[in-house]
């Protein structure tokens, strides 16, 4: 097959070219836009982007709030819990590390007559949990003239006897005296104890957070 232009005689490619050449320019048309997508990621992509950066920040700052706190309740003496001990300064680590020890001895110096002192309606550590939040108070007056107070509040697992949480108290102290404890695994058997400078050693019933 010939084909004329200005009176020129001009040679057709066979049909093979042409179909070449073809598919030549779709490639090249499709690698084109396969390389703009790249450099310009979709409005999804970039949305998704800001999202997810979006959400690093706060988790970032919702990890700095947690330790905020967490060293100010060491500072204050306040409810210590073994699930966050690891973000507290050397010295409120240690501080931990001697209340939890204290607390166990407690027990175990006090097993025979746990329960037998006094009242227990004024003993007995009341539970309240909500949330995640598991909140103990003892029904007791803190007088510091006696002196008769609450030494200790604590929250144990009950399956392993590991310390959950702890506080230690002094006579002025207000009453009831209280420990909050937040960030306890769901479902965790545990068990609240109270020790009173004169009554000894109280123990409540099993609960599950």
């Amino acid at each position: 097959q010939r084909s004329f232009v200005a009176g020129c005689k001009v040679e057709e490619p066979p049909k093979i070219m042409r179909f070449l050449v073809c598919v030549s320019l779709v490639l090249l048309f499709c690698g084109a836009t396969t390389v703009q997508g790249f450099l310009a990621p979709s409005p999804i992509q970039s949305s998704s982007v800001r999202l997810l950066a979006a959400s690093l920040a706060d988790s970032d700052a919702e990890i700095s709030r947690r330790v905020a706190l967490v060293r100010s309740a060491a500072l204050a003496g306040g409810v210590l819990t073994t699930t966050t001990t690891t973000l507290l300064p050397e010295e409120a680590q240690a501080k931990v590390a001697s209340l939890e020890a204290k607390v166990t001895q407690i027990e175990k110096d006090n097993q025979d007559t746990v329960n037998t002192k006094g009242a227990p309606e004024k003993h007995l550590p009341q539970i309240t949990v909500e949330n995640g939040t598991v909140q103990v108070v003892i029904p007791h007056v803190m007088d510091p003239e006696k002196p008769h107070f609450i030494e200790y509040v604590w929250l144990q697992n009950s399956q392993t006897q590991t310390i959950v949480a702890a506080q230690a108290l002094v006579a002025t102290d207000a009453s009831p005296p209280t420990l909050t404890a937040t960030g306890i695994p769901q479902g965790t058997s545990c068990q609240a104890l109270s020790f009173c400078n004169l009554h000894g050693l109280w123990e409540g019933e099993v609960f599950t957070v």
